[in-house]
């Protein structure tokens, strides 16, 4: 309910400035690895996944998995050739300029309340993955999904967008083995300073 005006208001200037779908809508992977689709506000090109389909292709080699920053692997193409170029998010061409805006704020990331209501998610957790992914996890780090994923969790307030794919699924895992409620109060306070301030976003 505190959330509607500005979810509201989002929805707008979305659908005056960019048209098209205001929710983005992604099957994940959470709990037990069971499938569910995540809600965020829409950051991309409505046809991104037609006109840039190499970004899409989800064939990261592992130097790109061990060594690119999330948020340059997420802009970076991928496949037997790919290297671990540093492309980055400001250069995506995936996003629009109030998409860039919206992953800045986090706002992008509100309507995973939705989620968390229908009991798919937690507000911490791990994130919930996109299923594509999972088989390049390492086998330490699937038991994460043994763990409701999050909004927001240890990876996000440890380095967030400029950790690595197995940096953020050590930190996952590593809630897993130490969750508790003092870490997820701890976890919710660090999250408003890393909201404010950006830092790791993309």
């Amino acid at each position: 309910l505190l959330a509607a005006p500005l979810m509201l208001a989002i929805a707008a200037a979305i659908k005056l400035w960019q048209g098209g779908p205001v929710l983005f809508r992604q099957r994940r992977s959470g709990f037990n690895g069971n499938e569910f689709v995540v809600y965020k506000f829409r950051t991309m090109r409505a046809d991104a996944a037609q006109r840039f389909p190499e970004l899409y292709a989800y064939a990261h080699t592992q130097e790109q998995l061990r060594t690119l920053p999330m948020k340059d692997l997420k802009a970076a193409p991928s496949g037997p050739n790919a290297t671990a170029q540093r492309i980055g998010t400001a250069e995506d061409p995936r996003l629009t300029r109030f998409g860039r805006w919206l992953r800045r704020t986090s706002i992008d990331e509100i309507p995973n309340l939705i989620n968390v209501l229908r009991g798919e998610m937690s507000l911490v957790g791990g994130r919930p993955e996109e299923p594509a992914l999972i088989k390049h996890y390492l086998p330490e780090h699937r038991r994460k999904f043994d763990l409701k994923p999050g909004v927001t969790g240890l990876a996000q307030v440890q380095g967030r967008g400029n950790l690595t794919f197995h940096e953020i699924n050590a930190y996952d895992a590593l809630y897993v083995d130490h969750h508790s409620l003092r870490l997820y109060f701890w976890i919710l306070w660090r999250t408003l300073k890393v909201v404010a301030t950006g830092d790791g976003a993309y």
